[in-house]
């Protein structure tokens, strides 16, 4: 069974964004932005002699309700490729 957080008691630095969507509300008007993202959930020390954190991650849906008038700006010029 999944365990919820208070969105609060989250800390989402670092967690890899993979997609998104908007799900149109029902007055047409708002919606919910859905981000499927790996959300960290713990960090982990690097091992002695590597300079690198590892962590634990988990597939999440993070969902903000009632979202109105949504500009998205993307800048892939200096991406990442390391996992």
């Amino acid at each position: 069974m999944s365990q919820v957080k208070r969105f609060e008691d989250c800390c989402w630095h670092d967690n890899a964004i993979h997609g998104f969507r908007m799900v149109q509300g029902a007055d047409g008007c708002t919606g919910d932005l859905v981000l499927d993202i790996d959300h960290i959930v713990e960090w982990l020390s690097p091992p002695e002699n590597a300079a690198a954190y590892h962590f634990r991650i988990t597939p999440a849906l993070l969902t903000f309700h009632e979202v109105s008038d949504l500009v998205v700006s993307i800048d892939y010029r200096t991406h990442s490729l390391a996992f």
